[in-house]
């Protein structure tokens, strides 16, 4: 009886133990899963397309001829209610794709882009053509995608990877990100991975862009030392590089300054030589916006300008400006004065 009475006593301890165990294991596990809910990247799925009905005509401008540069076109956001100057209609979009397709226009992708730029030897089609895409707004999947198809074109878009799946359904998710890589049209640049924004530049309160300030810490009571400057920007870089790697999509080779801020407005005149050097040492290509864009010549120094599409830009509009920065680009035949 006695051995029975202790036979159950261990077992009743062990059962104690195991128990005791497994709580202090759910203890671990419960935080920890929380953790990685609550930090995961959500995923939202693949957002369904919406065709765009195509132009019947589209009019009728003559651009020159030119094989020895590129023309770049810079887009933000796609939709059917634009909210500011920087959103284009799907149907404007269609639009402007059909005439410039029927003007001549071919397009390229971001690593043909790359390599004439740096010198390469590169077979260009005629008339060609970088559509690029800031951001990474969802409208580039939904509307912009099924018209590229149809035409026959290329396009790339700028990424802020760090806005990638978050902010929806304004921005695209990483399934779709991966989709449109899969079709062969699009490739992908570096917009940053938090850095489209605004900072803190002094003790008073004025801002300016992520890149181009050094950023005032006001537990210090001071501003940023370069190192710092070089510390926070370097990461930002790497990590919007690191992110489209980690979806299987090649390293980016182009980068597009945010808000067109090269080293303008700064706190520092000293940032402008490092934020070059910083980024040339990353990517092949550093692109901005101009009002008075020229066709991209290889080994033209950066930043390389873009022709900026707004909400007001027709067809007709941006084969004329597309015309004009062609004739820009070419010698005068007069010669030089």
């Amino acid at each position: 009886m006695a051995a029975l009475t202790n036979t159950r006593r261990r077992a009743l301890n062990l059962i104690v133990k195991v128990v005791g165990l497994g709580l202090i294991l759910a203890g671990l596990a419960v935080p920890a899963y929380a953790f990685w809910y609550a930090t995961r990247p959500p995923v939202y799925g693949i957002a369904q397309q919406i065709p765009v009905r195509m132009p019947e005509r589209s009019p009728v401008v003559q651009v020159p001829a030119y094989r020895d540069g590129v023309l770049v076109l810079c887009y933000h956001d796609l939709t059917t209610q634009p909210h500011n100057e920087y959103t284009v209609t799907p149907r404007a979009f269609a639009a402007q794709m059909a005439a410039l397709q029927q003007a001549g226009f071919h397009t390229i992708g971001a690593e043909e882009f790359a390599r004439f730029r740096s010198g390469e030897r590169v077979q260009l089609p005629s008339r060609p053509l970088l559509i690029t895409f800031d951001d990474g707004a969802k409208g580039t999947w939904i509307y912009a995608d099924r018209v590229l198809a149809r035409l026959g074109f290329e396009a790339t878009v700028f990424l802020i990877t760090g806005d990638v799946s978050h902010h929806q359904p304004y921005y695209l998710d990483w399934p779709e990100v991966e989709a449109m890589q899969a079709t062969g049209r699009w490739s992908f640049g570096s917009h940053t991975a938090a850095g489209h924004g605004l900072v803190a530049a002094d003790n008073s309160g004025d801002t300016g862009p992520f890149l181009t300030n050094r950023l005032w810490l006001p537990s210090e009571n001071r501003l940023e030392t370069l190192g710092e400057y070089r510390a926070r920007v370097t990461a930002d870089l790497d990590r919007s590089i690191e992110d489209i790697r980690a979806h299987d999509l090649p390293r980016p080779s182009l980068f597009a300054f945010p808000f067109s801020a090269v080293s303008e407005p700064t706190n520092d005149p000293v940032i402008g030589p490092l934020l070059a050097h910083l980024l040339s040492t990353r990517f092949a290509a550093l692109l901005d916006n101009t009002k008075s864009a020229t066709l991209i010549a290889p080994e033209q120094r950066g930043p390389l300008p873009r022709v900026e599409v707004f909400q007001t830009t027709t067809a007709a509009t941006l084969l004329h400006e597309a015309a004009a920065t062609v004739s820009r680009s070419q010698p005068d035949p007069k010669g030089d004065h």
